[in-house]
C-alpha cells in the first residue's frame, strides 16, 4: 500500500471513529490539572480518557499527604490502588520511576507550572526529562491541546497495525508521519480519543470483537481473521 492509499484510509477510518465516537466539547480535563496530574494520569494508563483512570488519581491525591509520598510508596501498595479502578497494577512501577524522575531533578515534586502557562514552555519542561516515555509527553501534550505527535502506545500501535494503516513493526515514527501528514492538528485529539475508546470497546488486544467491528470493510485484521457467513442453504 502506498503512503497516500494509507492517507486515504487513515481520513475514511477517523472519519468513521468520529462518527461513532463523538468527543463532547465539555470542559477540558487538563483546564483544571497540573502538570503533576497530567504526567500521572498519562503515566498510569494509555486512555487518559477513561473515567477510572481520573478517578485513581483523585483517589491518590485524597490518600496520600502529597506527591511524594506517592513516590515513596511502594508498588504493591499503588498496584492495589490502580487495580480498584481496573488500570493495570504494573503501571504502579512506571508511575514510582516518573516521580522518582522528577524529584531526582527538582529535589521537589514541581507543581509550578499548570496547563495554562505557555504551551512552548511546558513542551520545553518535559522534554527536558530525557528518561520520560516519549508516550507519556505526547499524551500531556496532547491533552493540552496544540501538539502534532498522537501517543503511540500499545493500542494504538495495535490499531494501526490491524488496520493497515502501517506495516507490522514499522514503530511509531511511522505512525506519527502519517498522522501529521494526514490530519489537521484539531483532528488528532478527537482522532486519539475514538481510537483509544474503539480499542477499549471492540478491538481489543486479546478477544477482538470483529464480528461487530463497523471497521470491518477497512480493517486487514478484521477481514482475514473475522468469522465468514456461511452460505444460506439452497431450497427447493
Amino acid at each position: 500500500m502506498t503512503f497516500k492509499q494509507r492517507q486515504n484510509r487513515l481520513k475514511k477510518t477517523v472519519l468513521l471513529l468520529k462518527k461513532h465516537y463523538p468527543m463532547r466539547r465539555a470542559k477540558a480535563t487538563s483546564d483544571t490539572m497540573s502538570l503533576i496530574q497530567l504526567l500521572v494520569l498519562a503515566t498510569i494508563t494509555e486512555d487518559p480518557y477513561v473515567p477510572s483512570a481520573m478517578q485513581a488519581v483523585r483517589r491518590m491525591e485524597r490518600d496520600y499527604v502529597d506527591w511524594n509520598e506517592v513516590r515513596v510508596s511502594s508498588s504493591h501498595e499503588l498496584g492495589e490502588v490502580l487495580k480498584a479502578y481496573r488500570l493495570d497494577p504494573e503501571r504502579a512501577n512506571d508511575l514510582k520511576s516518573m516521580l522518582q524522575m522528577i524529584f531526582g531533578r527538582e529535589n521537589k515534586l514541581s507543581t509550578d507550572l499548570t496547563s495554562s502557562d505557555s504551551f512552548d514552555i511546558i513542551k520545553s519542561y518535559l522534554l527536558g526529562y530525557e528518561n520520560c516515555p516519549r508516550r507519556v509527553v505526547d499524551t500531556v501534550l496532547m491533552l493540552l491541546g496544540e501538539h502534532r505527535d498522537i501517543p503511540a502506545g500499545d493500542q494504538v500501535m495495535r490499531f494501526a497495525e490491524r488496520t493497515g494503516l502501517i506495516e507490522a513493526g514499522a514503530g511509531a515514527n511511522s505512525l506519527q508521519l502519517l498522522f501529521k501528514k494526514t490530519l489537521p492538528t484539531q483532528d488528532l485529539r478527537p482522532a486519539h480519543f475514538a481510537i483509544c475508546r474503539h480499542c477499549r470497546e471492540l478491538c481489543r488486544e486479546k478477544t477482538p470483537l470483529c464480528t461487530k467491528c463497523f471497521l470491518l470493510p477497512h480493517c486487514d485484521y478484521g477481514t482475514r481473521h473475522a468469522p465468514k457467513k456461511r452460505a444460506a442453504p439452497a431450497t427447493g
